[in-house]
């Protein structure tokens, strides 16, 4: 039998779940998978570092074969507060992890299993017949399949020209300090515009974010503690549509698929991973798009209240996280318990 070939661009969490899966599943060897990554080293480390790191223990149930690695803290309990004060506690274990130590675990993972790792960039594609002829920093290479993890400034999107979705800038300030441990904190108010600001412990220092915004003053967010790092990054929400073009496969950040309402992408990333490599495996790429539009993860299922919380004020706010169970909210409370479900 011909072998087929993938490329996965991006070793972040959809990129190194894609090339685990499409190596675990290649049982007879048919599979030519090549995982590459433009950063190195520090800076690799560095951009994984801008994150929350959480990921709920429900998570490892969708990836057999995957287990939660350089844990930083266990995850018991994730209380919301609302503008007046107010506070509800949701028990949901999970973990907040050293995100670049579990992403290169599993990259050594797929090495071992004969998959091919390299740090290197890529730089277009066009298809040739069936296939695609990729340009990398290496020279021009064919690949049967693309899985485009990039992020979500993708140069796979854009050469497979699929257009964006719904984006918005967070900075997150790793400040000196413990705060309250096994607990994640998120604080609603209307300056964060539908979002939220997080306060999750990390060891002995904590980290603090929120949207990037003109209603938002950091120096009020963060009070009088002492900031060690400050990292911003751009967020693809809600989907794209289609994820899928062809033999081009797009996951993870790429895709837009971070939970619109919890901004929680490590967990779908990486079942997207997996969708797609059972997809490739199958030699079924259009069974991924499928798959996702019918799962827990699709944004459709969450965008519209985001967007409606989006034009809350903190009276509202206040006053539908009281009153969750009155006929008016129940639409609230379904997407709210699918987040407690699959928003980690």
């Amino acid at each position: 039998m011909v072998k087929r070939s993938v490329l996965v661009v991006g070793a972040g969490p959809a990129g190194v779940s894609a090339a685990f899966y499409l190596k675990k599943l290649d049982a007879n060897g048919d599979l030519n998978v090549v995982l590459i990554e433009r950063l190195e080293n520090e800076r690799y480390h560095k951009y994984h570092r801008m994150c929350g790191e959480g990921i709920s223990k429900m998570a490892f149930e969708e990836l057999p074969g995957i287990m939660p690695c350089g844990v930083i803290e266990k995850i018991d309990v994730i209380r919301d507060v609302y503008p007046d004060g107010a506070e509800y506690e949701v028990k949901l274990p999970g973990y907040l992890i050293n995100r670049s130590v579990f992403l290169e675990k599993i990259k050594q993972d797929f090495v071992k299993l004969g998959g091919n790792f390299k740090n290197e960039c890529f730089a277009g594609m066009e298809r040739v017949g069936k296939a695609l002829k990729v340009r990398l920093g290496s020279g021009k290479k064919l690949f049967d399949y693309i899985v485009g993890a990039d992020g979500v400034c993708s140069t796979v999107r854009k050469a497979a020209g699929i257009g964006e979705g719904a984006k918005k800038t967070f900075v997150q300030y790793v400040v000196e300090g413990e705060t309250e441990h096994n607990v994640i904190k998120f604080f609603y108010d209307q300056k964060y515009d539908g979002n939220y600001k997080w306060v999750f412990p990390n060891g002995d220092v904590t980290k603090i974010g929120f949207p990037l915004s003109e209603t938002v003053n950091p120096e009020k967010e963060l009070g009088t503690k002492q900031v060690i790092e400050k990292h911003a990054r751009v967020i693809g929400y809600g989907g794209i549509k289609p994820q899928c073009s062809g033999c081009v496969l797009l996951i993870g950040d790429a895709a837009f698929q971070t939970n619109p309402i919890t901004k929680g992408g490590i967990r779908a990333a990486m079942v997207a991973g997996r969708y797609a490599a059972e997809a490739i495996a199958l030699g079924k790429p259009e069974n991924y798009d499928a798959k996702w539009k019918k799962s827990g993860y699709n944004g459709d299922l969450y965008t519209p209240i985001f967007e409606r919380l989006e034009r809350m004020s903190n009276n509202e706010l206040s006053e539908m996280a009281k009153k969750i169970d009155e006929t008016r909210y129940l639409s609230f409370l379904r997407v709210f318990s699918l987040c407690h479900k699959y928003g980690w």
